[in-house]
């Protein structure tokens, strides 16, 4: 009995529910989100899903990332021993926000990255000039604008300019949040 597209994605659905299948990373939701398939016999259809992980492993709760690639995974569902089995996953395309990433990385840059003296440092200012001339200070003593290999890490295949857009942005950033935090402490 040949069973129909939409009878087909009940199954593979319930397959992935029931967590009868090796490939924990997929979840129901991720099938809802978007699919195509397509029937090649009459008890085998093959199903692919979009999924959209960050390329360093960060989670994105949902929403868009920072830095993510879309990745196309391809499922064969076989309807009569009701299994799944991978076939292929293809990389479609890689998007990066350069200034997300960089705010992801200096989220709470003053709480973790200023020692104490720096805070009281930063306090202590009197102007936005002053303020700016100190963030300036801060990115050339501790190298803020060259991008880090151990926190880059990924197995994904980055843009060959990855590092060199990567680092004015980590700079400006960097710059932009001690200036709110200072502001905030006026």
């Amino acid at each position: 009995m040949s069973l129909s597209e939409k009878e087909a994605i009940e199954m593979f659905v319930n397959i992935v529910e029931s967590g009868d299948y090796f490939d924990n990373s997929l979840e129901v939701k991720h099938i809802y989100r978007g699919y195509s398939i397509d029937q090649i016999s009459p008890d085998k259809f093959r199903i692919s899903i979009e999924r959209h992980p960050h390329l360093f492993g960060r989670p994105s709760f949902g929403r868009a990332s920072s830095a993510f690639a879309t990745i196309k995974k391809t499922y064969e569902l076989n309807t009569e021993t009701q299994k799944v089995n991978f076939v292929d996953e293809e990389v479609v395309d890689i998007e990066i926000d350069y200034y997300a990433l960089a705010e992801e990385d200096f989220s709470e840059v003053t709480d973790w990255f200023l020692n104490e003296e720096e805070r009281n440092k930063l306090v202590s200012l009197k102007t936005r000039d002053d303020v700016l001339d100190f963030a300036e200070e801060l990115v050339e003593k501790n190298e803020i604008d060259k991008p880090s290999d151990e926190l880059y890490i990924t197995s994904y295949e980055l843009p060959t300019d990855f590092s060199e857009n990567l680092a004015p942005v980590l700079k400006r950033v960097f710059v932009d949040k001690i200036i709110e935090k200072w502001e905030w402490s006026k």
